[in-house]
């Protein structure tokens, strides 16, 4: 139960600092040429690229759980490499093919993109802290008409 419980916990905090590294980068607090130069080329380098500089960034939270012990180390670092892969995988499909992010109502991180970019839709992987803290913005956003769910599809996205 313990590795459980740290792993939603990795999980969510991967969120919150998703939510939270990505208003400072607004700010210009971290990385202001780089996340700059994102917003120009509109673009993502990559499911790989993305994971690893989503990893890299979560590796010592995801060893925060082994101070607990061993089962909650264990919990919280594939709590947080799951998170990794995730946002990875949600940024590079928000980019690539957004309506094709079935989770959510609207892609957040795309409408971030086309719409008052720093103001809104700071989230990649989820909108709940965008809706909790009134950074949410909704857009007359809409699936094409001839958009169909496939699975196959989901993995139609730049690898690397």
């Amino acid at each position: 139960m313990v590795a459980i419980t740290a792993f939603v916990c990795a999980f969510v905090f991967g969120t919150v600092l998703e939510y939270g590294v990505h208003r400072l980068m607004h700010r210009g607090y971290l990385f202001p040429s780089q996340h700059w130069e994102h917003h120009k080329t509109r673009g993502a380098r990559g499911w790989f690229w993305e994971f690893g500089e989503f990893f890299l960034w979560m590796l010592p939270v995801m060893c925060l759980g082994f101070l607990h012990s061993r089962q909650a180390g264990v919990g919280f670092f594939l709590g947080g490499f799951v998170y990794a892969v995730l946002v990875a995988y949600s940024h590079q499909l928000q980019h690539d093919h957004p309506e094709r992010a079935f989770w959510l109502k609207s892609p957040v991180h795309y409408l971030h993109h086309r719409h008052e970019k720093g103001n809104y839709n700071y989230g990649v992987l989820v909108d709940v802290w965008d809706r909790a803290l009134g950074t949410y913005k909704s857009y007359d956003w809409r699936r094409p008409e001839d958009y169909r769910f496939s699975v196959r599809g989901l993995f139609d996205i730049k690898w690397y």
